[in-house]
């Protein structure tokens, strides 16, 4: 998956509302205009459809008479379609004059503009200064009660609004989009706090795309490690409590720890450091006794981290001498040895009547302060990977020892932020769960 094509689905999910979770809080779009009747997709309940005109001031561009040569200067910047290259303006030293500037039509700060004719329509960027235009831009000016300008840019720059555009010009030697069909093209309006939770998390995720799409001699690294890279940086969000908004009427962790000195970073002050032993229950162990399923490192998908469907049912005479563990539904399983590899599951159901996992595991149930699927994100977070890498021993077949496991230190939200964590990366992570597939 190139660059763009990464940068596409990420407009996409953010456009429909998959990138950062809705508020109960928050109240709904509240936007005077008629919804239009056919829309292209689903968005969530407190969202709106409307038209593009409904949300700021539009208009399309013209250029002073060139006969007269005082309209023209360096007053005023003045955008040609050529002048707009990778989704930004290149202000050249010439423009127009003041003079000119009242003959051409001029765009605030903060505006999007849209080339409108030719092979280059569908061209977007931003402008963060006051500039003219000509004939084969259109621009929009959103008012900031409803629309804030960065959300309003990434929308006139994916992949839905670009083929909206061309479905509706017409020419085919010189393509043109009226005025009157562009500004009525519908765009999905989140409520105005949210979009500014998108726009961050895109400037975030579009930077680390950006990074890896500049080297060509990058491309397999950009295809195979891209994908894992941002999925990286959302779970280390995820544990770091910038994910999802702390709630004031939330009550903070109340977890019977010692109080600990250093802790390895900042965390939202309803939270707590507590020793990951504090929060769990060791499995039981015995010799198996009757047939039973087999749960060894194999068995899970370390990309969806969920045990896989080709589980063997053994006779108790040919159990591996490692089949010790006791497995009960709901339980968490990590593999110490070759912790890279994160092979790490939730046991979501009961398989066999009797299932039992292999001594290379660590299998705990988690108490009532901690979410087994929140646990699992911790598990795979960057910060844990990175402490593992550092407790672990051996070379052939490194291994992290069950004291170092339980010794960890896990930073734990309150539980029902736990739940809108796990909420939001359950929409997120398959997507790119798929991309590391791919």
């Amino acid at each position: 998956m190139t660059a763009e094509q990464l940068k596409a689905s990420l407009l996409q999910m953010a456009i429909q509302g998959k990138l950062v979770p809705q508020l109960d809080d928050e109240p709904a779009v509240d936007i005077d205009a008629e919804e239009p009747e056919d829309v292209p997709f689903a968005i969530p309940e407190k969202w709106k459809w409307v038209r593009l005109k409904d949300i700021g001031f539009t208009q399309t561009g013209t250029t002073p008479p060139t006969s007269d040569q005082t309209y023209y200067g360096s007053d005023i910047p003045f955008i040609k379609p050529g002048d707009i290259i990778n989704n930004t303006v290149i202000y050249r030293e010439y423009g127009l004059s003041n003079k000119g500037a009242q003959v051409g039509r001029l765009a605030d700060c903060n505006s999007i503009l849209m080339v409108c004719i030719g092979g280059s329509i569908g061209k977007v960027c931003l402008i963060k200064k006051k500039a003219s235009f000509n004939q084969q831009i259109n621009s929009i000016t959103p008012e900031k009660n409803i629309a804030i300008s960065d959300y309003v840019f990434y929308v006139l720059l994916s992949n839905y609004f670009y083929k909206s555009v061309w479905y509706h010009a017409s020419g085919t030697a010189t393509p043109i989009i009226k005025k009157s069909s562009w500004e009525n093209i519908p765009l999905p309006i989140p409520p105005v706090a949210e979009q500014r939770r998108i726009v961050a998390r895109l400037n975030e995720l579009l930077s680390i795309v950006e990074e890896y799409g500049k080297s060509q001699s990058g491309l397999h690294a950009l295809e195979t490690e891209l994908p894992g890279k941002l999925r990286a940086s959302l779970l280390q969000q995820a544990i770091m409590g910038k994910l999802v908004p702390q709630l004031d009427d939330e009550p903070a962790v109340d977890i019977d720890a010692e109080e600990l000195e250093e802790v390895p970073f900042a965390i939202p002050e309803k939270w707590k450091w507590v020793k990951i032993k504090n929060l769990v229950t060791p499995c039981e162990q015995k010799i198996p006794d009757r047939d039973f399923l087999y749960i060894d490192v194999s068995s899970i998908d370390n990309i969806c981290h969920k045990l896989k469907n080709s589980l063997k049912i053994l006779q108790p005479h040919k159990a591996p001498s490692r089949a010790r563990k006791i497995v009960k539904q709901g339980m968490v399983l990590y593999s110490t040895v070759r912790p890279y590899l994160l092979n790490t599951c939730i046991i979501e159901d009961k398989h066999y009547d009797e299932m039992i996992c292999s001594t290379a595991f660590i299998a705990v149930s988690c108490s009532d302060k901690l979410m087994s699927h929140y646990f699992l994100l911790f598990l795979l977070s960057p910060y844990f990977i990175s402490y593992v890498s550092y407790a672990q021993k051996g070379i052939a077949y490194p291994a992290i020892t069950d004291k170092n496991f339980y010794d960890a230190l896990i930073p734990v939200p309150p539980i029902d932020e736990q739940r809108r964590i796990i909420a939001h990366m359950n929409e997120i992570l398959p997507f790119f769960n798929a991309m590391v597939k791919s």
